[in-house]
């Protein structure tokens, strides 16, 4: 463990698959920002390295009932399963894996969603006790953070980074 900076990726290859716009866009940012070499192709040699970081991207979604989401809310919710069972089974590789589940964050797509329907914003925002979406860097330093050796003790977990969101009133 690199301990004068336990949050550098110096040196790390980062495997991002559709990293080309919105969180994905500002977890590859924040990574190669950060020393990390931004990949195509895939970590299988984590296993045999001993050593690796797996991170999925989850949803607030998986918390809290959203309406007209069901089929999303569904398939980010499985995310827990795979995140617990893939880290049972990888740890002793000490390869760890974690998700983060994103709440709402500033992107074209959120924007269109939100601004065709201000009662669903309103909504939105009443959740977020921070009282703003967030950026794409904000979910971008939580995956450098989970990946970086200053969370080598981390594994199973799934981080909402959400403003507030899931726990607010």
């Amino acid at each position: 463990m690199r301990f004068e900076n336990p949050f550098c990726l110096d040196g790390e290859t980062a495997l991002i698959t559709g990293g080309g716009t919105g969180i994905r866009f500002g977890i590859a940012s924040c990574m190669v920002k950060d020393g990390a070499r931004v990949d195509a192709g895939g970590i299988p040699g984590m296993v045999d390295r001993e050593q690796g970081s797996i991170l999925f991207i989850s949803s607030m979604a998986a918390y809290m009932g959203v309406p007209r989401i069901i089929a999303y809310s569904a398939a980010k919710s499985a995310y827990f399963g795979m995140v617990s069972t893939l880290s049972a089974e990888l740890a002793v590789k000490s390869v760890r894996v974690n998700a983060i589940a994103p709440g709402w964050i500033y992107s074209e797509m959120t924007q269109k969603a939100l601004d065709n329907d201000p009662e669903r914003k309103a909504r939105v925002f009443s959740r977020i006790q921070m009282g703003r979406m967030g950026q794409p860097e904000d979910i971008g330093w939580a995956a450098v953070y989970l990946c970086s050796p200053a969370a080598a003790y981390i594994t199973g977990v799934t981080l909402p980074v959400d403003g507030g969101a899931v726990v607010g009133f």
